[in-house]
């Protein structure tokens, strides 16, 4: 501070302090006497269009500026996940079968029109392909593909793969008993089974001849004496001759019989017969009516 405050002013410069107040700065009536505008921010009753509310600046109760427009709060009213049917739409670049996700956009209030807003998916997830033993469905559901014609009972359920055992038509793993069975067959045994063909057996499946009967000359149907050889052959003889017959004890002459008697067997005579043929039994009625009517004069 370059002035000694310790100074006396003189009443000169007291005065022109006084005018330069007077002159430049207001009195407290003077201020009293002014009026201070009053400012408020009002709400208009109805919101402009598009819009939630709308505000105003106000000057001693009237408008001043422009007005302030309170933008609505935009909610998500839903979403659905679709497939494009229409290439380019609903959505530029669009391909049919892309995934994409409509969201449908709404005022909270619910009083505007609503909006959609697209959203690709297909480039949000890896696309997965089938391969070698692989497939995928439509609906992205990857699971083993077997081949069916080879596949030799393999086969996959909800719980794995599984391998059925071989049967007698169909491919398939071998079974224990199985291979317990083929353990006890010898190196290069072969299957022998009976055959239908008299003088065969089946090797491996296969009909193989083990015997083929001796080839003989036709003989004609006759009275034939019939032998065996020593391995059980059934031979061919001489024609038998009558004293063949006499020699099993058949007579050699017509065989003559005498008629019955009462002593010895033998043919009915003619007058026998016609004595049995004249013989009348009586019936059971009649012999019962007899021995009523004997029995009834007794009692009489």
């Amino acid at each position: 501070m370059s002035y000694d405050t310790s100074k006396l002013a003189k009443l000169g410069h007291l005065k022109e302090l006084a005018t330069k107040i007077k002159n430049d700065y207001a009195t407290k009536d003077e201020l009293k006497a002014i009026k201070v505008p009053e400012y408020s921010v009002a709400k208009q009753e109805a919101a402009e269009a598009g819009y939630l509310s709308t505000y105003y600046l106000t000057k001693d109760g009237q408008q001043i500026g422009e007005k302030i427009n309170i933008p609505k709060d935009f909610l998500v009213k839903s979403a659905e996940v679709k497939k494009v049917e229409t290439e380019n739409t609903p959505y530029d670049g669009a391909k049919v079968g892309d995934p994409y996700i409509d969201f449908v956009v709404n005022s909270k209030e619910g009083d505007d029109n609503a909006t959609h807003i697209y959203l690709p998916v297909n480039e949000l997830v890896d696309a997965y392909t089938g391969g070698n033993g692989i497939e995928v469905s439509p609906t992205n559901v990857i699971s083993a593909k077997i081949d069916t014609g080879n596949a030799n009972g393999l086969g996959v359920t909800a719980a794995g793969f599984k391998l059925d055992l071989a049967t007698t038509t169909t491919a398939g793993a071998m079974s224990a008993t199985d291979k317990a069975k083929l353990d006890g067959v010898a190196e290069g045994a072969t299957k022998v089974e009976k055959s239908e063909t008299n003088g065969n057996v089946k090797v491996n499946g296969q009909e193989t001849v083990v015997y083929t009967h001796p080839a003989a000359e036709a003989v004609e149907a006759g009275f034939k004496k019939v032998g065996k050889d020593n391995q059980g052959h059934v031979v061919l003889g001489t024609d038998v001759t009558k004293e063949d017959i006499v020699g099993l004890g058949i007579p050699a002459q017509d065989t003559t019989y005498n008629d019955a008697t009462q002593a010895a067997a033998g043919l009915m005579s003619i007058a026998d017969k016609k004595k049995l043929d004249g013989m009348v039994v009586a019936e059971d009625a009649e012999v019962q009516e007899m021995l009523n009517e004997v029995f009834a004069a007794a009692k009489a």
